[in-house]
């Protein structure tokens, strides 16, 4: 398997989403290696596609999570593969839902398993040296056509 993941300093996520434009969420990889990944979402602005008011749910940590994780996992091979979140596990949150307060925040994850078809991540968002949130996700490969 290649290891293709984004460097750091890189503009997120060049050819590798699965969503359009609107929800990518994850804006810049501020540091990476073998390990992990951590990345800054600087925004969480009225327009966001999920926000009411300013205002999103916690739930939504887990896509930054899921996309952070996505950017970091080698998607390489004789087929290129696309990842999608399979399972997410103790995910727990200080607070009621993601606001403007939390901006900017950096969003870590950490492998913590892999096998040919799914890798595993342990995860936290950060904001001001603080953590809020955190948990762990899978996310299961997709094969696609070259």
């Amino acid at each position: 398997m290649s290891d293709d993941r984004v460097e750091k300093g890189a503009p997120a996520g060049q050819g590798r989403w699965v969503h359009g434009p609107s929800l990518r969420l994850v804006e810049t990889v501020i540091e990476t290696d073998a390990m992990r990944l951590r990345a800054r979402i600087g925004r969480l602005a009225d327009d966001h596609p999920l926000a009411q008011q300013g205002r999103v749910g916690a739930a939504i940590l887990i896509e930054y999570a899921a996309q952070a994780a996505a950017l970091h996992a080698p998607s390489g091979g004789p087929l290129r593969r696309k990842a999608y979140l399979a399972a997410v596990q103790g995910f727990e949150f200080s607070g009621g839902a993601l606001t403007a307060a939390h901006v900017p925040f950096d969003i870590e994850v950490i492998l913590d398993g892999r096998t040919d078809a799914a890798v595993r991540y342990r995860f936290e968002a950060q904001h001001g040296g603080q953590v809020f949130a955190a948990g762990s996700l899978m996310l299961a490969y997709q094969e696609v056509c070259p």
